[in-house]
């Protein structure tokens, strides 16, 4: 069979003859009694069973699909399942996926040496259209397989269950059904119906014992022997790739396969030996025998001097067993029988015995051991047993398919492994994508929004000059770097390198950040920017918040004013088009614009909120960082650090709008200044329906985005379409908390309700004396204390979080020994908005303080204050958590978040400019809040005694 036959019928016998479990609809086994068990001919053996399920119909859009199994073939089968459109679960036995190979650093694994002599001695990538790989060592290329499997994991949103048990497969009337246990906290039956089913379950593990331990587990062979070595016995029992492996390791300094092919293929005559190698295993049934006897007599000469130099000079004596004579039958690869052949001909390097190894009759000897061999015993230093695994987890896990595929594993047992055409790539072209794409790769104007999202055109397209021609403007390199903090905290740098123009001038570049509920600072030029002459100019009008306007219309026109940034960047002199490239940076600080758990995006998001760039809802708590190309660049950079509480992984998408041939060049240059995003009134802001979303894996598979660190991601793309947007996504973690967390949280979502009753009783015109006096009895101690005089404003008030309307509201308050007036009860904040929002969302438990700059004091951080409307700023503000008195001792015991043990805020206010609050602004002020802090805790706990009372009711 070859690709251009690949029918549906050809597809269907393929999968009938290897692959299907017989009696059972849609359940099929991936390669669990396959010979020639590489890890890349098992991912092709994946990539062949998906693309042979997706010819016949049994994958389609939609279709679900659930994985067992989560080792390289797995994976393979998960990504490319969804990436046909597949609904996919993974169910993993594991805590992780590739759980045997993550950690071993000996075993160097190369993806096409075991087809040696057929195959290119110089190609050591695997080029894999999904997951590939080149060659490593096992760890190595396990993290090179789970960088991209993570990203289309997220991408492709793969359902993904660790640590499942007791996994049963039952065939029922036309379909089948699957259950199994897990440790996920979800509302999962943990049950599916009529799914795809594919085993990858692999093959099982050797048993271990004192000889014998996984072939993936570390051991001692690879190291530098030392004198005292020199001598020993060591015996390596089996014949199969493993033991020849471990063979080679002992013999041969410092083994790799693929260095051992180099060397070959410059010795004299190597031509003739792979060509009567290729003949020998050309012919079928040759049995054990014969093939040794065949390779006895392989003209190996040079390939001994070869290798001699290389042997290592105080290795120990290699023995090597095997229950007949004939080592160099087919249970091996050419290569590794090849290498151990020419090792047998030199003298005192291996001894080759026979006769049965049972570990059981391997008795301790002195400082070695006795093993029976034949009709004698010998002696050795140390064992090393390779007989391969025994059971097959599929065997005893699943022993009524295993007892259906009787027929199934016989033919499986009897095939040759050069005949395997299982193991040989037949999906067709661009079927899962590109196989060997590069960045930069030439491309049709379709492609780029054609079904498999071939993103960039090359730097050299003509298409890439046409649209300079068209907009007078371009930039070598648009870079945008976000880094975002534990406490909420976001910077976003803006770096344009190399701008230039080729008709016309530029004076400037106007800048445009919105965030949805954060604060956003005043942007900040680099300081060469600055020494340059750039300058800043805000053109960003909010609207009024005079007295004849509203108290909600003013309040919106604050919300709006503190979370948006509009302005122009001046250049020095205008740019024209003999002038040298500009190139200049600025930064953006962005406070509490963006969630950080899964919890806080419900807090922070209404649902009409929680859509993408082009519209589309959310299917899971996500953040992403989106960036419009509005003109031409050679290369765009997305860099995006993530906190700890927020760690990722991140992953690319990609929207492209409908019509960006259409967008007019007056759009992006705008009375001599460039737009950084399309302009106010523009039928291409963002989300909208003109944006349609792309297929971004190519975006990984090609390198152009990658993870730098375990927290941080970098997209680079080459020569980016105007009227394309990039975004480096990340989803959200869901909360981690015990019992006890749980019960604090509940009760204090309980007790907020509580206060949320005495605003309304307040509002009504009548009170809960249990719950005003603690506040009032506050209020004279702060009075006392720190007031001036008569003349001085002076307010305490208590908001708390109302989880329904996502906003901090009034609880109670007094002002000068009196009433809130009327503005004070319809003054809210938005969830994390304002100093008390802020305070209400911080992870710790900290006071936080507000100074009114002086007038000529310029601040270019984002304020935490939130001004009231229509009213002069506050002097001096102060914001004191209340929290769950239980929470402290728990407090950093999880993912758990500080707000949902929050009970409310206490907000201390002055409108003096001599206020005794102001004292808070030097040192002494430390021992002042330690003051304040143990009197909020006092008000805390008669709080929830009061309102744990009132539950009781």
């Amino acid at each position: 069979m070859t690709p251009s036959e690949t029918t549906p019928a050809k597809w269907n016998e393929l999968l009938e003859q290897w692959f299907h479990v017989p009696g059972y609809s849609d359940v099929y086994v991936l390669g669990c009694f396959a010979k020639h068990v590489t890890l890349y001919a098992q991912q092709v053996r994946a990539l062949n069973l998906i693309t042979g399920l997706a010819v016949s119909g049994a994958i389609f859009e939609g279709r679900e699909v659930v994985v067992i199994g989560g080792g390289a073939a797995g994976l393979t089968a998960a990504v490319a399942a969804a990436k046909r459109k597949a609904k996919v679960l993974l169910l993993e036995e594991q805590e992780q996926v590739m759980e045997l190979q993550r950690n071993n650093r000996q075993r160097w694994i190369h993806p096409h040496i075991y087809y040696w002599p057929d195959m290119d001695p110089h190609r050591s990538t695997a080029d894999l259209p999904l997951l590939s790989w080149k060659a490593d060592y096992a760890a190595s290329v396990t993290r090179e397989i789970e960088k991209e499997w993570v990203v289309l994991k997220e991408l492709f949103c793969i359902d993904v269950r660790p640590n499942v048990r007791d996994v049963t497969i039952s065939p029922v009337d036309n379909g089948n059904v699957i259950t199994w246990s897990d440790e996920t906290d979800t509302n999962d039956p943990r049950r599916r119906y009529n799914a795809v089913i594919i085993l990858s379950v692999g093959f099982g593990l050797e048993p271990q014992s004192t000889h014998q331990d996984s072939y993936w587990t570390e051991d001692d062979i690879d190291g530098n022997f030392r004198r005292s070595a020199e001598g020993q016995r060591w015996l390596v029992s089996g014949f199969g790739d493993g033991a020849l492996t471990d063979v080679m390791r002992l013999c041969i300094n410092q083994f790799r396969h693929a260095e051992i092919v180099e060397w070959f293929e410059g010795v004299a005559g190597i031509k003739e030996i792979k060509q009567q190698l290729m003949e020998i295993h050309a012919q079928e049934n040759l049995s054990a025998q014969s093939l040794s006897q065949k390779f006895d007599k392989l003209p190996l000469n040079n390939l001994v001097a070869a290798l001699k130099p290389r042997l290592r000079k105080h290795g120990p004596r290699v023995f090597l067993a095997g229950q007949t004579p004939f080592v160099y039958g087919a249970r091996s690869s050419i290569l590794n029988r090849l290498v151990v052949r020419v090792l047998e001909q030199i003298p005192k390097v291996i001894t080759m015995l026979t006769g049965p190894t049972k570990i059981e009759n391997i008795k301790p000897e002195g400082k070695g051991f006795l093993v029976p061999l034949g009709a004698e015993s010998r002696y050795f230093d140390r064992v090393i047993i390779r007989h391969g695994p025994t059971p097959a987890i599929l065997e005893q896990s699943f022993n009524a398919i295993w007892k259906a595929c009787a027929d199934l594993n016989s033919r499986w047992t009897n095939l040759q492994w050069q005949k395997d055409i299982t193991r040989k790539p037949f999906w067709p072209d661009d079927f899962f994508g590109p196989e060997t794409a590069t960045a930069g790769s030439p491309v049709s104007d379709d492609e780029v929004t054609g079904p498999q999202g071939i993103i960039a055109p090359t730097i050299l397209d003509p298409a890439f000059q046409e649209t300079v021609a068209r907009y007078g403007v371009q930039a070598s390199a648009l870079e945008v770097r976000k880094k975002l903090r534990d406490d909420g905290v976001a910077t976003a740098e803006y770096i344009i390198s190399g701008l230039t123009v080729a008709t016309g001038e530029l004076i400037g570049m106007r800048f445009y950040y919105e965030s949805t509920f954060g604060q956003v600072g005043r942007p900040i030029l680099d300081a060469s920017a600055q020494k340059a002459g750039f300058i800043w100019e805000d053109d960003y009008v909010s609207s009024s918040t005079e007295d004849t306007v509203s108290f909600d219309d003013a309040m919106t026109a604050i919300r709006n004013q503190v979370r948006r940034m509009a302005g122009i960047v001046r250049f020095p002199t205008p740019l024209r088009p003999s002038d040298p490239p500009l190139t200049f940076a600025l930064t953006i600080t962005v406070l509490n614009g963006d969630a950080l758990s899964g919890w806080e995006f419900e807090q922070l998001y209404e649902p009409r909120n929680r859509i993408h760039v082009n519209g589309e809802p959310l299917t899971h708590a996500m953040e992403y960082m989106a960036r419009v190309v509005w003109f031409p660049v050679r290369t765009l950079k997305l860099a995006l650090m993530l906190s700890g509480r927020s760690p990722g992984p991140a992953f690319p998408s990609v929207f492209m709008a409908t019509d960006r041939e259409s967008i007019p060049s007056q759009e992006v240059v705008a009375h001599k200044t460039l737009q950084m995003y399309p302009p106010d009134g523009s039928a291409w802001q963002l989300p909208g329906i003109k944006w349609l979303r792309a297929a971004a894996d190519v975006l990984v598979q090609t390198g152009q985005f990658i993870n730098v660190t375990p927290q941080s991601w970098e997209l680079s793309v080459p020569n980016p379409v105007v009227g394309s947007c990039y975004s480096l996504d990340w989803r959200l973690p869901s909360s981690s908390a015990n019992n006890q967390l749980v019960s604090i949280g509940d009760e204090t979502s309980l007790f907020r309700r509580k206060l949320l009753g005495h605003r309304k009783q307040r509002m009504s015109g009548k009170s809960n004396l249990r719950i005003q006096t603690p506040l009032k009895e506050l209020y004279n101690r702060l009075e006392h204390k720190y007031r001036k005089d008569h003349k001085e404003r002076f307010a305490v008030s208590m908001m708390t979080y109302d989880d329904v309307d996502h906003r901090l509201k009034l609880v109670d308050g007094v002002v000068n020994r009196g009433e809130p007036d009327d503005d004070m009860w319809s003054f809210w904040l938005p969830f994390g908005a304002g100093l008390a929002g802020a305070c209400f969302k911080q992870q710790g438990n900290n006071p936080l303080i507000y100074f009114a700059p002086d007038p000529e004091e310029v601040r270019t951080e984002p304020e935490v204050y939130f001004p009231f409307p229509n009213r002069e700023r506050h002097s001096v503000l102060i914001a004191l958590p209340l929290t769950h008195p239980a929470y402290s001792r728990e407090v950093g015991s999880s993912s758990f978040e500080s707000a949902r043990a929050r009970l409310a805020v206490i907000d201390i206010a002055s409108n003096s400019e001599t206020s005794n609050l102001l004292s808070f602004k030097g040192l002494a002020g430390n021992n002042n809040f330690r003051e304040l802090v143990e009197w909020c805790e006092d008000l805390v706990q008669r709080l929830c005694a009061v309102l744990r009372e009132e539950k009781a009711k």
